[in-house]
C-alpha cells in the first residue's frame, strides 16, 4: 500500500458504508490496489456482505490474481446463493 492511501485509510470514517463508497470511487478511478484495501477494511464491518465480496473479486480479478478473485466470487455466492450477478 502506498503513502497516500494509507494516509487516506487513517483519515476515513470507521464504518462499512464510507469504506464501501471509498473503496468504489478508487475503484472506478483505476486505483485497484487502493481499492482493494477498502474493501478488505469494509468486509472486517460485514463479512457476509454481498456485494462487498463480489467487488473484491472484481478488483481482484482486474489485478490479475485470478485465484483469489474466484475465492471473493465464491464468497459472494455464499451469501446469495440466488443472485444471478
Amino acid at each position: 500500500m502506498t503513502q497516500i492511501s494509507s494516509r487516506i485509510l487513517e483519515v476515513q470514517a470507521e464504518d462499512y458504508q464510507s469504506c464501501f463508497a471509498q473503496a468504489n470511487q478508487l475503484y472506478d478511478q483505476g486505483h485497484y490496489t487502493e481499492a482493494l484495501a477498502y474493501y478488505q477494511r469494509a468486509l472486517q464491518y460485514q463479512p457476509d456482505d454481498y456485494w462487498g465480496w463480489y467487488r473484491h473479486g472484481s478488483v481482484l480479478e482486474d489485478l490479475g490474481d485470478y485465484t483469489t478473485a474466484l475465492q471473493s466470487y465464491q464468497k459472494a455466492v455464499q451469501a446469495r446463493p440466488d443472485d444471478y450477478w
